[in-house]
């Protein structure tokens, strides 16, 4: 494997990082199965789930900046995108 020799590419790799670090943050919590039945308020889903509104609410914007999840229309909503296709999901 050739050394990274670009600023991108150091980024590409840091990106990714990060990308991983909320996707399994989310698994971790089961956020996709916990909004699959329909939208959901994210300050009430963060009073289920015992985890402080701004906390959760920094997890599920990056979840729609990555395309984890689509916003609703009302900004305090989320929702899974492809739902039926989403591996993510947690089977039942």
């Amino acid at each position: 494997m050739e050394p990274l020799r670009d600023v991108r590419e150091i980024a590409r790799v840091a990106y990714g990082f990060m990308a991983s670090k909320v996707l399994f943050a989310a698994l971790h919590l089961d956020v996709f199965s916990r909004v699959a039945d329909g939208p959901k308020d994210a300050d009430a889903l963060a009073r289920k789930m015992g985890i402080a509104p701004c906390r959760l609410r920094a997890l599920l914007t990056a979840c729609v900046s990555l395309g984890l999840l689509v916003k609703d229309g009302d900004p305090g909503r989320r929702r899974p995108r492809a739902l039926r296709r989403s591996r993510l999901l947690t089977q039942k």
